[in-house]
């Protein structure tokens, strides 16, 4: 599907589900990596409403405002972060949105995508980096991890049976652990140098067949971009707390409980990559202690918009649900 131009209605729609502040973030609005849906339009609103439980919309919110803000004053905020993330202050921090790695260090396989974009390159939502830190956070609101595509059928042969063991591929004859890696991309090359798991090991079922195959990406990606660049590698995954759980898939949920974060950081080498599940309020909260003057302002109607979106996305489940279920 080939995007379609912003109409100046549909303008106004997408800014009324972010917040003010961060608006100039993402300006010229026609040029911003939005995602897509079936209609070619961004998914921040459809034809009669605009939609309060976008990912995309609430990742806007919270770091739009920190990316415009001039240098020095990026730099407090994100050192804030970074303390509430068990991370070392630096400086000269910058953020970008929906980031896709040009050098393909990973040897994955672009594809066209939906509006015009890139599929098959993992797309890293926020990428905050400075002179010493390389973070991926993926953020997360109501909807699920995405799980590896390999063990499902897409309309197709299934090309992996969901463990990572020697197996041929029916659709390319390769014979490899993972299906994945016989087609050359480097996952599970670097996979060892992050997790505390071996590439010559089965594991049934593979630990990325679901959820983590997602989480799993991301770090990857932050490690080989911090290992070359001589960078921390660390990865965040940020969701919104109390979403209600008819918006939550359970792949996402298994995620984000205490033992399924916790088993997958587990699995991870501290010694190589920091990691955390930080909720945004937790992360909102952090800022407000942390800032002071208008910054601390700005992070105060902050909090209150994203309380207020929260509450449609809930007033929306009612509705869904009917009446005051």
């Amino acid at each position: 599907m080939c995007k379609q131009s912003i109409t100046e209605i549909e303008l106004n729609r997408l800014k009324q589900n972010i917040f003010a502040a961060s608006w100039p973030a993402v300006e010229p609005a026609d040029e911003f990596a939005w995602h897509w849906n079936t209609n070619g339009k961004p998914d921040h609103h459809f034809i009669d409403s605009f939609v309060p439980q976008s990912s995309q919309a609430l990742m806007i919110d919270v770091f739009g405002w920190i990316k415009v803000l001039p240098q020095d004053d990026r730099n407090r905020v994100m050192n804030v972060l970074a303390g509430r993330l068990g991370l070392e202050s630096s400086a000269n921090w910058e953020i970008e949105f929906e980031w896709q790695d040009d050098a393909n260090v990973l040897e994955e396989q672009p594809k066209p995508g939906p509006g015009g974009q890139v599929s098959g390159v993992t797309q890293v939502d926020v990428l905050a980096t400075s002179a010493d830190h390389f973070i991926c956070i993926e953020c997360k609101m109501t909807e699920g991890l995405g799980g590896c595509s390999q063990p499902r059928s897409n309309g197709g042969e299934i090309q992996c049976s969901g463990n990572y063991c020697s197996q041929v591929n029916p659709r390319t004859g390769v014979e490899s652990n993972c299906a994945l890696t016989g087609k050359g991309i480097r996952y599970w090359e670097v996979v060892p140098e992050v997790f505390n798991l071996s590439a010559d090991v089965d594991y049934t079922p593979c630990p990325f067949a679901n959820g983590w195959y997602q989480l799993m990406r991301n770090c990857v990606l932050a490690y080989e971009h911090g290992h070359r660049s001589g960078r921390r590698p660390a990865f965040v995954l940020l969701y919104a707390d109390g979403v209600p759980e008819i918006f939550k898939t359970t792949a996402f949920t298994s995620g984000l409980t205490p033992g399924g974060w916790s088993e997958f950081s587990d699995l991870l080498r501290p010694d190589q990559i920091d990691a955390q599940a930080i909720s945004y309020q937790e992360m909102i909260e952090a800022l407000h202690a942390g800032c002071d003057g208008e910054l601390r302002e700005t992070v105060a109607a902050l909090r209150q918009w994203v309380a207020d979106k929260l509450e449609r996305v809930e007033e929306k489940k009612r509705a869904v649900l009917g009446g005051d279920k």
